[in-house]
């Protein structure tokens, strides 16, 4: 593109393996096959470009259709403040294009979508929320501007279709799994049953005001919740919290709280005065709001609405 060639391998188009610099070459853009760079049949694609300063390259899974979106930092015309973009299609078999642009997937609504996927032969679009929402995915045809198909995939981080068109996977990670595991899955507890729902409350602490502490005695109980940052006795370091109610519901005072904090923290040695002020203190303020399940249940259906 103007003056770089890009080199991919094993099919691996994420990432370029190497890029080279050419100078003064006009703006275009010309694929080839590896290892044949030679002759002036080895391009299998090219597109030249007017207005384009750098370009970013979208290879499709199978590895014959790439999209370039060409842009430049300033548009001499002045009719846009951020530059010219021009939006261009190539194919491995030679075919280039100019990408449509008249169609474009608008959401409207309370609930958000995070994620717009069109198959590989762009019969279907995926509509997605995932990220704090709560995974539900829509399938819809395009052309026939209807829902095909309804389903839920919690805590996924990632959303792709297969080559065929007809399957799509989703992925999540290890961190996002645990997260949810530990709210919902909790060994310690028995299951909840349908018929406790009704009688559950969850309450969530809105933690605001953090400041840093002159020292382990700097806060007031009843007022603040306190987090701590510690070295243990092996020099690793670790850090513990407790909510501002913690102190006063179990009658604790500013050491037995610390030295609480300090256990539940994993620390096992000996609690000195010289221990509790080497540590770390921040505190903050919290407000915390309730609501029952049948409260939550209404909420989502008049988002829904």
């Amino acid at each position: 593109m103007n003056n770089e060639v890009h080199i991919y391998e094993n099919n691996n188009f994420e990432n370029s393996a190497l890029s080279l610099t050419l100078q003064g070459q006009p703006s275009f853009v010309r694929a080839f096959r590896h290892p044949n760079y030679e002759g002036p049949s080895a391009g299998i694609a090219n597109k030249s470009f007017y207005k384009a300063d750098k370009v970013d390259f979208y290879w499709n899974k199978k590895g014959t259709g790439l999209l370039l979106l060409t842009s430049t930092d300033v548009d001499k015309t002045g009719a846009s403040y951020y530059g010219d973009q021009g939006l261009h299609f190539l194919r491995t078999n030679g075919d280039t294009a100019m990408a449509k642009t008249d169609q474009y997937t608008v959401w409207s609504g309370a609930l958000s979508v995070t994620t717009f996927v069109l198959s590989t032969d762009c019969a279907l679009l995926i509509l997605a929320g995932f990220g704090n929402l709560r995974g539900n995915v829509e399938v819809w045809d395009v052309k026939g501007r209807k829902q095909v198909s309804r389903s839920q995939a919690s805590d996924s981080t990632q959303l792709c279709w297969s080559a065929d068109g007809e399957h799509y996977l989703t992925a999540t990670t290890a961190p996002r799994l645990r997260v949810g595991n530990g709210a919902f899955k909790d060994s310690r507890f028995s299951p909840i049953t349908r018929d406790e729902f009704n009688k559950l409350h969850v309450s969530v602490s809105i933690l605001r005001h953090f400041e840093d502490g002159n020292d382990y005695m700097d806060w007031e109980i009843g007022i603040h919740g306190i987090r701590i940052e510690f070295l243990t006795e092996k020099g690793s370091k670790r850090t513990a919290t407790y909510l501002p109610e913690v102190a006063p519901e179990q009658g604790w005072d500013h050491v037995q709280t610390i030295d609480s904090l300090l256990r539940k923290g994993g620390y096992k040695g000996s609690i000195s005065n010289d221990m509790r002020k080497s540590i770390h203190l921040t505190r903050y303020q919290s407000e915390k709001v309730s609501i029952s399940y049948q409260e939550y249940r209404d909420f989502w259906r008049n988002r829904q609405c």
